[in-house]
This record gives C-alpha cells, structure tokens and sequence, in this order.
C-alpha cells in the first residue's frame, strides 16, 4: 500500500496524492464510471455539484462546459486528450444521448453527490487506507498545476475559483512552481 503524504498547513494536516498517487488510484479501479469521476474532478477541478450536471452535450473535444447551479455561473475547464478520447467511448459504449448525465447510477439517470463520495471515498480507502475527501482532487489539481508553471489566472478559470483564493491555498500546502497547462495534462 503506497503511503501518502500529510502537508502541515497552520491550522492541522491534510493527505495530499502526488500525481504519482493519482495516477496509481485511477489504475486501481476496474469500473469505467468510477475511473471518470475521479479524472474528471480532478482534471477540471470541479465540484461535486458540478460534476453531477455535466450532461453529454456539455463535453466539446478538450472542455467541459461546467455549471454550478448555486451561483449559476459556467466555465470551460480543459482536460487532456486522453480523458476526451475516454470520454467519448463511455458515452458511445453506454449509448447515452446528448442529455444524459455523464456520470450516472445504472438505476437511475444521474447520481447523488453523497453516492460520488462514498465511491470515491471506497476506491481510495482500498488504495491508501486512508479515505480522501473527493473535493481535494480539486486542490490536487491545483498544487500540481501550479507545481508545473500554470499561472494563477488560469488556474482560477480552470477551477473557477478566484486568485486569492488559490493562492490562500497554496501558501497554506507551501507549493511552489515550474512548466505549463499543456506540459501538466500531458502527465495525467
């Protein structure tokens, strides 16, 4: 079982997954629906809320459309080409149509928020005994991100988050920079 990091921030101390971590958990899981959620989240830094409302017709080849129903704003999040090309044969291997929820239950059209968190919490309470919070693969993505040079403007578009707040969590995790968006999602 690989062992996962606690950063110290000023108040207590978090689990943090190195990209190398996400990367083994996303290999872990058998289940093509589960394996999305998680690159999805973490790739776009979405929410829950959001993650639940992305619809099939949302997805145009690198973005995701992303709505969030409590402040009803939208953003465009990229994410690697290889998620899309995943994406696209779960769509057409599970025929969903232009408004089907992407992520779903097989008995129902769409999935609650706490059924993502128990799945997520599952897969990486086998992985690294630890259950991980499925809103941290948003601040993952963030600290790699920044990790790899993306700056913190478009880091705040990907995420739709402001840059205060970014930065507040980045000083909070001590991250520090180097590359690029495209050299980053290359990596995923």
């Amino acid at each position: 079982t690989p062992k996962m990091n606690k950063l110290k921030t000023s108040d207590s101390s978090i689990l943090y997954l190195s990209l190398k971590q996400i990367r083994q958990l996303i290999r872990s899981i058998d289940d093509a629906r589960d394996k999305l959620m998680i690159r999805i989240l973490y790739e776009s830094g979405c929410t829950l809320i959001e993650l639940t409302n992305i619809k099939v017709k949302d997805i145009n080849g690198n973005k995701i459309k992303i709505f969030n129903p409590e402040n009803r704003e939208i953003r465009f999040s990229f994410i690697s080409s290889k998620l899309a090309k995943d994406l696209r044969l779960y769509i057409l291997g599970n025929n969903l149509k232009k408004n089907s929820n992407i992520i779903a239950t097989r008995q129902s059209s769409s999935i609650s928020e706490k059924r993502i968190r128990q799945i997520i919490q599952m897969h990486t309470k086998r992985v690294f005994l630890e259950k991980i919070n499925p809103q941290s693969f948003r601040y993952f993505h963030i600290a790699h991100a920044y990790k790899n040079g993306v700056l913190l403007e478009s880091i705040s578009r990907q995420i739709g988050i402001t840059t205060f707040r970014i930065f507040k969590i980045l000083s909070e995790l001590n991250i520090s920079p180097s590359q690029n968006y495209n050299q980053f999602l290359k990596k995923v």
